[in-house]
């Protein structure tokens, strides 16, 4: 690894990656001495920066990942470009965080509307009747796909992208079972009690079935921070014995996960540093490569704000959605693969250059750094439960945000906005009673 590393890398990757780190250190210890280690904009940067582009950067350069992806030898030597982009936006990002500090935007009614969403999406996420109907449907669809279709363990996805029909409603449950891992494990915490963690564990299980990063891993990262804030602990050996032990566990998972959905036996480490799990920087590597580097123009970005539009009503998203996009031009099918994932700042590139790059990072550092002084407003009341309310939103909110860098997954904010109706409705009928 290490002579691929210095074979293939370049002075401005190295750079550029340099600065990213000290900028990432500086805003994170900056967010410790002034709240919380764990607070929202730390686990933002975590889930999205530190582990799939920071951490990984070294072994994107290897060639054991030939055998996650047999072309990587074709495209190996663009990895430094990959990594020259993601950092310039990861700095973007940074930058974006501290101008978020400057500029004061927020004001009673800001306050009022996440009070009120928090509120919503508490009610309905953890009702009784609601969260026993979704349970049912996941059961439900379970049996049909592990018994009727015959389907793996770990590979709902993938079944889902071979039969059109149900990919909807496939992709709809995963949506949600993510909000609901997290909002389950949410009201364990505030009500105190074991028996409450179990529908954690029911909601955790089904998402396995289906095999998605997003769906399972970036919500243990969530409810792991969660309950280190809500619990103010600070960063010592204790807690980070915590940490690590936490996040063996996580690696482990989604180790377990990929060697069900790829039929591997493969070791666990050799999974998740060179298999398909945190493979950003070298899918992103992979879409320069077959890019004919023509800037798209926000094409795909359209075609995921589009995505309430059934694919097969719609030329315009089935030539253009970043998953035909980005598989198409690097002759793989479209019909039974999802999409290349080039990372929180790839989609950005293509389509507008560096341009677009620095204008996502920034825009995304600003909201969050938003959303993190709008948690610390409500850290003055010293309220635990309300802590934990917002903090739990504040899933809901880094999703939506993440929508706009990464448009495949712009298909769950309108799941999104049906579920914030229905909640809502719901919740002010039984308020009216």
């Amino acid at each position: 690894m290490i002579a691929d590393y210095f074979q293939y890398s370049n002075l401005l990757a190295n750079l550029l990656y340099i600065v990213a780190v000290l900028f990432l250190i500086l805003r994170m210890y900056f967010n410790t001495i002034s709240s919380n280690f764990f607070c929202i904009e730390n686990n933002f940067i975590i889930t999205w920066f530190v582990i799939p582009l920071i951490i990984m950067m070294p072994f994107s350069y290897s060639s054991l990942n030939y055998y996650a992806s047999p072309d990587y030898y074709y495209y190996r030597h663009l990895v430094s470009t990959a990594v020259s982009i993601s950092c310039f936006g990861i700095i973007s990002f940074v930058l974006g965080l501290f101008f978020s500090n400057k500029l004061r935007l927020t004001n009673q009614n800001t306050h009022k509307l996440i009070l009120l969403s928090s509120r919503v999406f508490w009610f309905g996420f953890n009702n009784w009747f609601l969260r026993i109907i979704f349970i049912s449907i996941l059961f439900l669809n379970f049996l049909y796909l592990l018994i009727i279709t015959g389907v793996n363990f770990g590979s709902g996805r993938s079944f889902a992208m071979e039969n059109t029909g149900l990919r909807p409603v496939i992709n709809t449950l995963l949506v949600v079972i993510g909000y609901y891992i997290i909002y389950s494990y949410s009201y364990a915490i505030e009500k105190n009690r074991i028996r409450y963690y179990m529908f954690s564990v029911i909601f955790l299980i089904m998402a396995m079935f289906f095999g998605t990063r997003s769906s399972i891993i970036m919500p243990i990262i969530f409810i792991v921070f969660l309950k280190f804030f809500v619990d103010d602990k600070k960063i010592n050996l204790l807690s980070s014995m915590k940490i690590f032990f936490i996040s063996f566990i996580l690696i482990y998972l989604a180790l377990f996960i990929s060697n069900f959905r790829n039929d591997s036996s493969g070791l666990l480490l050799m999974g998740l540093l060179y298999g398909n799990n945190y493979s950003d920087l070298r899918d992103f590597a992979w879409v320069l490569y077959g890019w004919n580097g023509e800037f798209l123009l926000g094409k795909t970005q359209l075609a995921g704000i589009l995505s309430f539009i059934p694919s097969s009503f719609s030329d315009f998203r089935q030539n253009w959605s970043w998953g035909v996009f980005s598989t198409t031009i690097n002759g793989l099918d479209s019909s039974v693969h999802p999409g290349l994932r080039a990372g929180y700042f790839g989609e950005s590139y293509i389509n507008f250059g560096i341009f677009g790059v620095f204008l996502i990072g920034f825009l995304s550092g600003f909201f969050v750094g938003k959303y993190n002084q709008v948690l610390a407003h409500f850290l003055k009341n010293k309220d635990r439960f309300l802590t934990i309310r917002i903090y739990a939103l504040g899933s809901i909110f880094l999703s939506v945000l993440s929508c706009f860098a990464i448009t495949a997954g712009f298909f769950s904010i309108y799941v999104l906005l049906v579920i914030f109706v229905l909640f809502g409705v719901l919740r002010a009928l039984l308020i009216s009673k």
